[in-house]
């Protein structure tokens, strides 16, 4: 099962397989809207936000709560919460901000420990890579790992420069 939040912060799963929409159980706190999920099958954890909460909150299957890490402990830069993704060994937060051209990506343990902080600013006088988007209505939404690579999905909407452009690009970053 793959599950997803959707536009209106809710929560579906799909069958992995078919794609096709089963029924989803989950409902962690019933008190609080999902923004982010992201799940460790080895485990049988999910790692999930809450809006306007950038804590990260871990639970089993049973949907009981083990253990959470307070948004104190994250390092955002002053950007916004908005993805997790994950793989086996660690959980990725990243964080950005309309026209920032700048991410935080925090990366954890699936045991709650912040293990580090990557900040990339590319609009600083030291860096040397790809600046990221294209004006500034842009805005770095997520990581995503390609055959072992890592890249930053930044979205592009109401370009009035660059020939209009907008969509999805992605950015090769080194964690």
């Amino acid at each position: 099962v793959i599950y997803v939040t959707t536009m209106d912060l809710g929560l579906k799963a799909v069958n992995k397989d078919t794609l096709e929409e089963v029924e989803c159980n989950l409902n962690f706190d019933s008190t609080k809207v999902i923004t982010s999920l992201t799940y460790n099958e080895e485990l049988d954890l999910f790692a999930v936000t809450y809006s306007g909460d950038n804590g990260i909150y871990f639970y089993d299957n049973n949907q009981e709560l083990k253990y959470n890490v307070s948004s104190s402990l994250i390092n955002a830069n002053g950007l916004n919460f908005q993805t997790l993704n994950s793989d086996n060994n660690y959980i990725y937060a990243t964080f950005g901000k309309d026209g920032t051209f700048a991410t935080s990506i925090n990366v954890l343990d699936w045991n709650g420990n912040v293990i580090g902080n990557k900040y990339i600013n590319t609009n600083a006088t030291d860096y040397t890579g790809v600046k990221l988007g294209l004006d500034t209505s842009s805005c770095v939404q997520s990581i995503i790992d390609i055959n072992g690579r890592s890249y930053i999905l930044v979205l592009q909407w109401n370009n009035t420069t660059a020939g209009g452009d907008s969509g999805a690009y992605l950015y090769p970053v080194k964690l």
